[in-house]
């Protein structure tokens, strides 16, 4: 899965528009979705409480409801992942869960707050 495009909307409670694509095999699922800031905000923050095993499972889910992340802490720091993307106007939709090993949470969480410092600094 893939976040670029990020688009911030100061007029509109802070909007975040953003393009996500995913794909599996032949099947590729491509958007754009909307969300609060506040929402990447907690979902960054969350990832690092899963990582501290302080939590069992953090959700982020799109505000037009396209993109939908769940991480699920499993025995042995296994980490489940759940994702559903939709696109809007042709409604096809791809569910993917797999499993990588806990270590990657750093990574993301990272990442997803390089995401944030970018809007910072525009």
């Amino acid at each position: 899965m893939c976040w670029s495009g990020f688009l911030l909307n100061d007029n509109k409670e802070n909007t975040l528009y953003f393009k996500v694509k995913a794909e599996k095999s032949i099947f590729i699922v491509s958007t754009v979705c909307k969300t609060c800031c506040k929402d990447l905000f907690a979902f960054e923050k969350h990832i690092q409480l899963l990582y501290e095993e302080r939590v069992n499972k953090v959700t982020f889910a799109s505000s037009d409801g396209l993109l939908r992340i769940e991480l699920k802490w499993e025995e042995y720091g296994r980490i489940k992942q759940y994702f559903f993307i939709m696109e809007e106007s042709t409604k096809s939709f791809i569910e993917i869960i797999d499993y990588f090993d806990q270590t990657f949470l750093p990574e993301l969480k990272d990442n997803i707050e390089g995401i944030i410092v970018g809007m910072n600094n525009k």
